[in-house]
């Protein structure tokens, strides 16, 4: 059982594979579900969610499943990703700031400046000019607000 921590460890790395979870439906039924305008990142958004609503969090060491991670995949090293990554760490830190954890600001805008560096990178590597303007804004509002 996790017992301090884990929201932490969440923004810095969503380490919680959503076909590894086994919860109850009140947990649900309590706090919603997935957010449907998110394109990837929904599941960071959700366990953070969850867990400042005081979800207990547990591992085994044991594997139990093998996870196959296509290179194009949604999740995959490419803009959208980073995109929508940054925009889910938005929602935690709207859920961290609702909750009152002042503590998890500071790291949920790491994680963001972090996230925003790897999308310039790819933007500059792709010569997209545009959007390392347009993000690079976004991503200052979000850290202001």
């Amino acid at each position: 059982l996790v017992t301090w921590g884990i929201l932490e460890q969440l923004v810095t790395s969503n380490i919680v594979l959503p076909s590894s979870v086994i919860m109850k439906r009140s947990w649900v039924e309590r706090n919603g579900n997935f957010r449907e305008d998110l394109r990837n990142g929904e599941d960071l958004e959700y366990w953070f969610r969850l867990g400042a609503a005081g979800a207990r969090f547990a591992y085994t060491n044991k594997i139990l499943l093998y996870r196959y991670k296509q290179p194009d995949s949604l999740s995959g090293d490419n803009p959208v990703t980073y995109t929508n990554h940054i925009k889910a760490l938005k929602y935690c830190k709207d859920t961290a700031i609702s909750k009152n954890h002042k503590k998890l600001i500071s790291v949920i805008n790491r994680s963001i400046l972090f996230s925003w560096f790897y999308l310039m990178r790819l933007c500059v590597r792709h010569r997209m000019w545009k959007e390392v303007f347009i993000v690079s804004f976004r991503t200052c509002m979000y850290l202001i607000d």
